[in-house]
């Protein structure tokens, strides 16, 4: 059964401030337990959450709050990535796919909004994206 930790950044470092268990990985339940959370603490509005890369989670958490960002944590984004990528149906070599995520990289850490397009544009015009359709139809996708 899914165990989830609620953690907020305090004066101390990072304390788990709530948890629940859920019988399955749903959005749905997700976003009951997220209410009650919210419910008992009113005034809690945060600016952002950091979730691993499930879809149910980020469903909930933007049900739930709106106005909050989410982010995918590092480590299962890049795990997600290298996970598609190594599906044989994908039809990536091993040298494609650290180019791959070699340019992803530079999509997602680039700092400012030039060297994000820039990136985006190395990305869209590279040899594995323009040669195989399924690297466009997944990033275009997930």
């Amino acid at each position: 059964m899914p165990l989830f930790f609620v953690c907020v950044h305090t004066n101390v470092g990072y304390k788990v401030v709530a948890e629940f268990i859920c019988q399955t990985k749903d959005a749905a339940l997700i976003n009951e337990a997220l209410m009650i959370i919210r419910k008992r603490n009113s005034d809690w509005d945060p600016l952002y959450f950091k979730v691993d890369n499930s879809a149910a989670e980020i469903s909930a958490i933007e049900k739930q709050f709106p106005d909050s960002k989410v982010f995918i944590c590092d480590f299962h984004k890049i795990q997600a990535w290298q996970r598609w990528m190594r599906t044989t149906t994908n039809g990536l070599t091993s040298g494609q796919q650290q180019a791959l995520i070699e340019d992803l990289q530079c999509v997602a850490y680039a700092g400012q909004q030039k060297q994000f397009e820039e990136a985006v544009e190395k990305l869209s015009t590279s040899e594995v994206y323009i040669r195989n359709s399924n690297v466009g139809i997944y990033i275009k996708n997930t």
